[in-house]
């Protein structure tokens, strides 16, 4: 059963990923599966590449500007802006001028569990900790490898260990990362 689930400032599972960093702020396990909830820092010349989530996928732009392309458009958002994607949209984003900050609600839940598998457990927060180090290597697996990975695989709750595949391709091609 899901409990109530409080977090302080740096109390989370922060994790460098795609040359950004991907904090998990609350975790699919923490809500029965009902939503994760990621805080992502992403510096300018940064970015996932075009990718489709099996869950819907909310942004809230917390700091920064993010340039977002999506079904067939382009469009910025500022702080304070949220945009919607619904499950099984291609999006992809990046930073304007400068490092973005968002944070991004998962539902349903699973998307920390890809973020936990691939991403490096950061020590520090600061940008500072990782300059200089480009990409994790398990990051860059899932973007030049075609590694293909399931998070149903990664849950302890998975009936269907078979289904939800992630087929990761280079960086102009589609990423399919499934929830759990």
């Amino acid at each position: 059963m899901a409990t109530t689930v409080t977090r302080r400032a740096g109390e989370s599972d922060p994790r460098w990923m795609l040359g950004g960093l991907y904090d998990i702020r609350v975790s699919s396990d923490e809500t029965d599966g009902a939503m994760s909830v990621i805080e992502f820092t992403i510096p300018e010349g940064m970015g996932p590449p075009p990718h489709v989530h099996d869950s819907a996928e909310l942004m809230f732009v917390l700091d920064g500007t993010a340039r977002f392309h999506s079904e067939g458009g382009t469009f910025e958002a500022g702080p304070g802006s949220v945009v919607r994607f619904p499950a099984g949209t291609e999006e992809t984003f990046e930073p304007v001028g400068g490092t973005l900050r968002l944070l991004g609600v998962y539902t349903p839940g699973g998307i920390d569990m890809f973020f936990r598998e691939f991403g490096e457990p950061a020590q520090r927060r600061d940008q500072g900790a990782r300059r200089g180090r480009g990409v994790s290597p398990r990051s860059r697996e899932i973007v030049d490898h075609g590694r293909e990975v399931s998070t149903r695989d990664l849950s302890p709750r998975s009936s269907e260990p078979e289904s939800g595949h992630v087929r990761a391709r280079p960086a102009a091609a589609r990423i399919r990362c499934p929830t759990g």
